[in-house]
């Protein structure tokens, strides 16, 4: 299953799996960022577990790149 979740404006993109037989567990993956997933007992825990996660890769990514910042740079937000 594939659906889309909206946070703000911008809308990710992501894939739910149930769980395999004899398993427990929904596993939730971003399309747009490998990186991120979640994991839950019910599909609606992984997907909060999902955002959990994109929002600390977003996070992560914003701090490494405050670090390689020119001098005399200037940081803006981008709403989409």
């Amino acid at each position: 299953m594939t659906a889309t979740t909206q946070h703000a404006n911008l809308e990710i993109t992501y894939i739910i799996t149930p769980p395999d037989e004899g398993e427990t567990g929904f596993h939730a993956a971003c399309a747009e960022f490998y990186e991120a997933n979640g994991e839950g007992p019910t599909e609606a825990t992984a997907i909060a577990n999902l955002e959990e996660s994109l929002l600390e890769l977003f996070a992560y990514r914003r701090a490494q790149a405050m670090k390689r910042l020119p001098e005399g740079a200037v940081c803006r937000k981008l709403s989409l």
